[in-house]
């Protein structure tokens, strides 16, 4: 356990490897729950615990991993809870690991729920991309406890088994409770593909739509007005980049809408590598 107080400067080497020998046991072969408590006791070491604290902290800790997720989640702060629920619920209903831009997008419909179609067209810089990025990973980590990070520009769970915790009958109940009952979570997702379109050119590519539609897909009978308003702002901001300057960047040539939906359609660049 690397940390700059975990040594004989502020512990017996007696002491140490009881505790080391005391996860050991508890811990019967799950490396993951390893992780959790080294990181908990990590904690412990910043605030100055004693090693009569770190026992205690020991025996407090859950011995199962859903039990400990659990417990990862009632310590975030309450002020969170809303958005930890609706962010733990969009990462699980993904088929995939799903491009962090789409969750800093997702932040704006807690102030606008009209917020994708309002969101003005422009490209992304770089450093507007960094800056997301570190915001992204505050955010998430603060919000979901650790359960979510970001790895190659996608947000993943901590471990796949956080996945299978939060598809429990138990979770599958109580995250809609702090989420609120106005929240879909298909709805949800797509506006920020809509608006995740609107950022950038190369998100037009075929990977891309197809993602956006398949969550429209899942929401046509909860939120069919919805949708076709928001399926209208994917198409007038196709437009306004096929019709606009600067396409020969993109060589679209004499290629339509349809073209991106066949499955021939490639782009030459990928959207993500374009932005960072």
């Amino acid at each position: 356990m690397k940390h700059v107080r975990w040594n004989t400067t502020y512990f017996k080497e007696g002491h140490m490897q009881e505790i080391v020998q005391d996860i050991a046991e508890k811990a019967q072969g799950v490396f993951l729950w390893v992780f959790l408590v080294t990181r908990s006791l990590r904690d412990g070491l910043t605030n100055g615990d004693t090693i009569l604290d770190f026992q205690k902290r020991l025996r407090g800790l859950p011995p199962d991993l859903e039990r400990f997720f659990k417990l990862m989640l009632d310590a975030i702060d309450p002020l969170y809870h809303e958005k930890m629920a609706r962010l733990l619920q969009i990462a699980a209903n993904g088929k995939r690991p799903l491009q962090f831009l789409l969750y800093c997008m997702h932040e704006s419909e807690y102030e606008d729920k009209d917020y994708a179609l309002k969101h003005i067209t422009n490209p992304l810089s770089f450093t507007e991309v960094e800056t997301l990025h570190d915001q992204c990973q505050r955010r998430i980590n603060a919000r979901c406890g650790g359960l979510l990070l970001i790895r190659n520009r996608r947000v993943e769970f901590l471990h796949r088994t956080v996945r299978d915790f939060l598809l429990t009958r138990e979770m599958s109940e109580y995250l809609p409770t702090k989420s609120g009952s106005d929240f879909l979570v298909n709805l949800s997702t797509f506006r920020g593909y809509v608006c995740l379109l609107k950022s950038h050119k190369a998100f037009l590519g075929t990977d891309t739509l197809a993602e956006a539609f398949e969550y429209a897909a899942n929401s046509l009978d909860e939120s069919l007005g919805s949708i076709i308003v928001l399926l209208n702002a994917i198409e007038d901001t196709f437009s306004g980049f096929i019709n606009g300057p600067n396409t020969d960047y993109f060589d679209f040539g004499n290629l339509d809408s349809d073209y991106f939906l066949s499955e021939e359609a490639t782009f030459r660049n990928d959207p993500v590598n374009l932005l960072i």
